[in-house]
Order: structure tokens, then C-alpha cells, then sequence
């Protein structure tokens, strides 16, 4: 990813492409070490134009990949762009750190009651959809019986879209046979869910069967 970025036309679509591809990934102390130049401003990319939202996804990456520092970052970019769409990004930088306490956090703040002291559905759909990241396996694992044990409770007390985005989006999808049989029986119990919601759950165990097939011929099976 970072030698395609490197190779791109400056200004190109293709640059761009290898940017965002590059933020999904990055891990290497070699590709952290751009990112964070390009957000402080001590590495430059010849075309690649790093305006307000390109700083918060460089942020969000920085984050997710548990860079040194992060948290400090997250605070300092929020001061300066106290607007509510910089305080989503805080929210989706945050969650997705690689922290087990700050997961934990999330999770309590998922699972609260709605009231005065609740965060918006908004801001919450936000920390859901950063919530499980590429390369944080073991943290999503942690998180398999707790989603099993919320999402019903939650369907019954919080608004349907909020609900089929938590169903969606908090799905510990782990490429596990453990995972479908939890589906199937939530399913089969009847639980109350909303369309949509179970329209996720199936479509999630689809993704899940079809893992699971792709690592069985992986390693040569039938």
C-alpha cells in the first residue's frame, strides 16, 4: 500500500485510492511514522492535500493501530475542530483504539438505558461503526457473548435504526463456527428483533459460512 501510494501520479484518483487503502492497514512503524508526519506536518506527499478531514482520518488510523500517543492526538484535533462533525470523529477515533478498557467502556456505554445522561444515537452509531477493527481479533472476541446478551435487551428498549445499527455494526465477525451456532440460536429462540436487525444477523452469518469455507479450502480441505 504505501510503495503504491508513493508510486501514484500527485493529484491523481489513483493517489487517493492507495491513500485511503493505506489508512485501512497501516500497522508498520514505516507507515505509522507518514501517517503522523503527514498529520504534524514534517512528511509531504507531492499532490495529496491533507485539509480537515483528511486530518481526522489520519487520526482515526493512528488510533486504530494503537500509534504512540493517540489519545493526545485525538484531544489536540478536537480542539481545534470542536464541531460536531469533529466530535463524531473523536468518538470514531476513540473506539477504535486497541485498548481493552476503552472497548469495555464502549460496551457500557452501548448497553446504558436511555435517558438525559445518554450519549446521542448519533455519536453512538459513530463509536459502532469503529468499534471492530482489522487486526483487533482477540478485543472483538471479548465482545462475542456480550453482543449475544445485549442485542436483545437493546432491540426492546432503543429505536429501530439505532438498533439495526448496532446489530450490524457490532457483529464480532470472527470467521468462527462458534459464531453461526450463537446466530442460529438466538434466531430459534424467537427472540423479538426487528427486520432489519435479523436481516443483519443472517446476512452476517452468510459472511461468516462463507469464511469459513474460504479457510477449509485454504488449507486444502473440500
Amino acid at each position: 500500500m504505501l510503495r503504491g501510494l508513493q508510486a501514484s501520479a500527485a493529484g491523481s484518483d489513483r493517489q487517493l485510492v492507495w491513500t485511503f487503502s493505506l489508512l485501512e492497514v497501516a500497522r508498520s512503524p514505516q507507515a505509522l511514522e507518514l501517517l503522523a508526519g503527514l498529520l504534524d506536518g514534517t512528511r509531504e506527499i507531492p499532490g495529496l492535500t491533507i485539509d480537515r478531514d483528511r486530518r481526522w482520518e489520519l487520526v482515526v488510523a493512528l488510533a486504530r493501530a494503537g500509534a504512540p500517543s493517540a489519545r493526545e492526538r485525538i484531544a489536540r484535533e478536537l480542539e481545534q475542530d470542536p464541531t460536531d462533525t469533529g466530535r463524531k470523529q473523536a468518538i470514531a477515533a476513540e473506539a477504535s483504539l486497541p485498548s481493552a478498557a476503552i472497548k469495555g467502556l464502549w460496551r457500557e456505554r452501548f448497553a446504558a438505558e436511555p435517558g438525559p445522561d445518554a450519549l446521542p444515537d448519533a455519536q453512538l452509531r459513530e463509536a459502532m461503526q469503529t468499534y471492530h477493527r482489522l487486526g483487533q481479533e482477540e478485543l472483538s472476541e471479548a465482545a462475542v457473548d456480550w453482543y449475544f446478551e445485549t442485542l436483545p435487551r437493546f432491540a426492546a428498549t432503543r429505536d429501530e435504526d439505532l438498533v439495526d445499527s448496532f446489530s450490524g455494526s457490532m457483529f464480532p465477525a470472527l470467521c468462527d463456527e462458534r459464531i453461526v451456532r450463537r446466530v442460529d440460536a438466538l434466531l430459534a429462540a424467537g427472540t423479538p428483533l426487528p427486520p432489519a436487525a435479523q436481516k443483519n444477523l443472517r446476512v452476517a452469518r452468510q459472511e461468516e459460512q462463507r469464511c469459513l469455507r474460504a479457510r477449509r479450502l485454504a488449507a486444502g480441505g473440500d
